[in-house]
């Protein structure tokens, strides 16, 4: 089956239920095979992948194995005991953003929404309450253009885009039970773990950036929102690249050009917020939602 997501189109043996069908000439494939325990004299590793030019190794405990190579190609091994949809969402929101980077796409940690005729990408590190945030602007009738992997069609000039991943927003019980929201209904991200999928209408295939909102948790204080400039734009963004460990220890100078087009050509903005769970999130969503260049 042929589906289409973050701007690419992928010919996949493993189902991707939820992502939009295509009939147009594949840019990768997905398929089942062997892949190796390890690489062959691996440029850099980490505590769960494995890298060379061109090959990273990913294994994720209790559901898969993936080597993506050159940009064109994911083979998996699943794990005894897992189910395709657990691979299937490990691969959408993390090992496609090798697929990516391998082809040239920077990729960041982020979730976006389309509403009031802007798009807005809302970065932050697992645990920050992009997910959430998401949810509370779908509810305010946003639309759902990615959750937790934003791929950027970054150009020599005009705007930066947007490729759309697909409508969905992937929310912990905490936040259903603080939204009235039952879980009945609602499928579960991966047995044992109280993360469900939440669908929702979804925005357009390629659209505008219009800002990026980078969400810190510190220790206290209250919400506290700054626009940034320059370096310090491109170093927070940098934060955010999805697998920048791998990425960058590959290649140093890294996404460092589409990166700087980014800080130099969309609004970004620092929203910090103290750990207070999500009574918060209507509040934070005001801001994000008042940004301006």
């Amino acid at each position: 089956m042929k589906y289409t997501v973050y701007g690419l189109v992928l010919d996949s043996e493993l189902p991707l239920d939820g992502v939009e069908t295509s009939d147009g000439p594949p840019d990768a494939v997905l398929r089942f095979g062997d892949t190796p325990s390890q690489l062959d004299s691996p440029s850099v590793v980490g505590p769960w992948w494995e890298a060379s030019p061109g090959r990273v190794l990913l294994r994720v405990d209790k559901i898969a194995r993936f080597l993506v190579s050159d940009g064109r190609e994911i083979l998996i091994t699943p794990l005894d005991g897992s189910t395709a949809a657990e691979v299937a969402f490990v691969l959408l929101q993390g090992v496609i953003g090798v697929l990516l980077h391998q082809r040239g796409v920077l990729s960041l940690h982020a979730a976006a929404v389309q509403i009031d005729g802007r798009t807005i990408a809302m970065a932050g590190h697992a645990g920050t309450g992009k997910s959430t945030l998401l949810l509370e602007c779908v509810r305010r009738g946003g639309r759902i253009v990615t959750d937790d992997l934003v791929a950027l069609a970054v150009g020599p000039s005009g705007p930066i885009r947007i490729n759309r991943g697909f409508p969905r927003a992937h929310v912990w019980r905490e936040t259903l039970d603080h939204f009235g929201m039952p879980i009945q209904g609602f499928e579960q991200v991966r047995s044992g773990v109280e993360k469900y999928r939440v669908p929702a209408e979804a925005a357009d295939a390629r659209p505008e950036l219009s800002a990026v909102a980078c969400i810190e948790v510190r220790q206290w204080g209250d919400i506290a929102c700054e626009r940034l400039q320059g370096k310090t734009a491109f170093a927070t963004l940098r934060s955010y690249v999805r697998g920048r460990r791998i990425t960058e220890g590959l290649n140093p100078a890294g996404d460092f050009q589409s990166l700087a087009q980014v800080a130099n050509r969309v609004p970004v903005f620092r929203i910090s917020r103290s750990q207070s769970g999500p009574s918060s999130v209507a509040r934070i969503a005001d801001q994000i939602l008042s940004l301006r260049s």
